[in-house]
């Protein structure tokens, strides 16, 4: 598994290794970018899956977790996971799909500029959260409830729906027929058959004319 870090995070991660990001072959639903924001008085470090956007915000980093930094995020995932429903099995298929965790550079802008706009969204609200809360479940809402089109996706839509369709498609979850997704290959069709529609319905109304 491949943890990207922003510069924000390189200054913190004092003589660890940081290597290059992902090449063509890696699965980007193993990748994960990081970065140090702030919410307020409150540091709240954001854990971004690069392929599916399923975004989560942990609060006041203690020293030691940038110490054990790749440790610190596999049990911020795992924590996740369980919050949104998969079951332990589940979530010990995933890391051993995953790999051994390795520190990288972040994996492109295309995820920094998920982050970076929940960051101004979370920043329009008022949050009632206690002073040595970790997690609050009102703010991981927030930053997952936004439509996206995420690096691994042709698909439109939320990012823990994409985010099981990846476990569906790693065969970590159960396959479900039904997805609340918008498909722009759909939409494309629609719209040429209603092109086609339109032409039909146009020769046919000439032809009656004559």
């Amino acid at each position: 598994m491949e943890i990207g870090v922003t510069q924000t995070i390189q200054k913190r991660l004092k003589n660890q290794d940081i290597h290059q990001p992902y090449d063509q072959t890696t699965e980007l639903a193993f990748c994960w970018d990081t970065h140090l924001v702030k919410l307020g008085r409150r540091n709240v470090l954001l854990v971004a899956n690069v392929s599916n956007r399923f975004m989560i915000a942990m609060m006041d980093i203690e020293p030691r977790n940038w110490k054990y930094y790749t440790l610190y995020i596999e049990e911020v995932i795992s924590n996740a996971m369980k919050q949104i429903g998969y079951q332990e099995k589940e979530i010990n298929k995933y890391f051993e799909l995953a790999g051994n965790s390795q520190i990288t550079k972040s994996h492109g802008r295309k995820t920094l500029g998920a982050i970076n706009y929940i960051t101004q969204i979370m920043n329009c609200y008022e949050w009632d959260i206690e002073r040595y809360q970790k997690y609050s479940h009102e703010l991981n809402d927030c930053v997952n409830n936004n439509l996206c089109i995420p690096e691994g996706f042709h698909e439109y839509g939320m990012p823990i729906e994409m985010f099981h369709m990846d476990m569906e498609r790693l065969g970590i979850k159960k396959a479900n027929r039904f997805h609340n997704v918008i498909s722009f290959e759909n939409r494309k069709r629609t719209d040429q058959e209603n092109k086609e529609e339109n032409v039909e319905i146009k020769s046919l109304k000439e032809s009656k004319k004559y």
